[in-house]
């Protein structure tokens, strides 16, 4: 609660520490880069992790949803940022694009 700094939940996620948070649009889930090179989906009212992805082979340092709400944007030690269409997103997705060679 950002106006108490009160501490609503926590969402235990277990596996390697989280570099990047995203909030969807919707507000339904909650979206977390990972050092362990996955991508995490956790239901943002019931606090439990819906799914993971790891297309990512290194680090995953930044996540990003535009402002249209659509798209989710991976950007990972790798050097690939990934797109992903939001509505479709699942355990067994596959991004959109695939960008080389970035920083």
């Amino acid at each position: 609660n950002t106006e108490t700094s009160e501490e609503l939940a926590t969402v235990d996620l277990s596996a390697g520490s989280v570099r990047s948070v995203v909030w969807t649009l919707d507000s339904k889930k909650i979206l977390s880069g990972h050092y362990n090179n996955c991508i995490k989906a956790t239901d943002a009212e019931e606090h439990s992790i819906l799914f993971s992805i790891s297309v990512h082979s290194d680090d995953v340092f930044a996540l990003v949803i535009p402002p249209d709400g659509k798209s989710l944007i991976s950007a990972s030690g790798d050097k690939t940022i990934r797109i992903w269409n939001l509505d479709d997103l699942n355990q067994d997705s596959k991004e959109e694009f695939v960008l080389n060679g970035h920083l």
